[in-house]
Formats: C-alpha cells, structure tokens, sequence
C-alpha cells in the first residue's frame, strides 16, 4: 500500500530498505563526502558508489540525492554489519 502524495501526484512506498553499505554511503554524503571521496575512503569504485546511490534513492523513491540524506537524516540511522538490511520510512 502506498502513501499518496496528492498535491504533486506522486507515490512513495512507505518502507524502502537499504542495505548496510548503501547507509554507510547516504551517511557519508551527509557529511559531505562527494561520490569519489567515498570511494577513496570505502576503496571501492566510483561508479560503485554511485550504483549505491542510485539504488538507494529508487529503495527511498528519492527525486534526489539531497533528498534521499534528508530522509536519511530524519531517521537517524546508524550503518550496522554490512549483511543486514535496514528498513526506513
């Protein structure tokens, strides 16, 4: 069931799931790390990372990727094992 979005049309799906490294990721650009520092920092590719991202804001029904750390931030998750996943709202 989605929750409806009737002043500009859209649905989001009320439970998105991001994996532990895809929160570790929005955490990072919260912090204002760009796409290619995070890659520096997780030593991972950066088309990797943004892969994250982009799986990410689609989990969240993000427009953006500012919008997607501000859901984030609302949140306060904090990243546990990268094996888990995590649901936010």
């Amino acid at each position: 069931m989605a929750a409806s979005f009737p002043a500009i049309g859209m649905t989001r799906r009320p439970v998105a799931y991001l994996t532990g490294r895809e929160l570790e990721i929005v955490h990072l650009l919260g912090d204002g790390l760009t796409a290619k520092e995070i890659a520096a920092r997780l030593r991972i590719s950066h088309w990797t990372v943004l892969a994250h991202i982009s799986n990410a804001r689609n989990r969240t029904s993000s427009l953006s990727t500012t919008q997607l750390v501000l859901r984030f931030r609302k949140r306060t998750v904090s990243p546990a094992p990268r094996s888990a996943t995590h649901e936010i709202a």
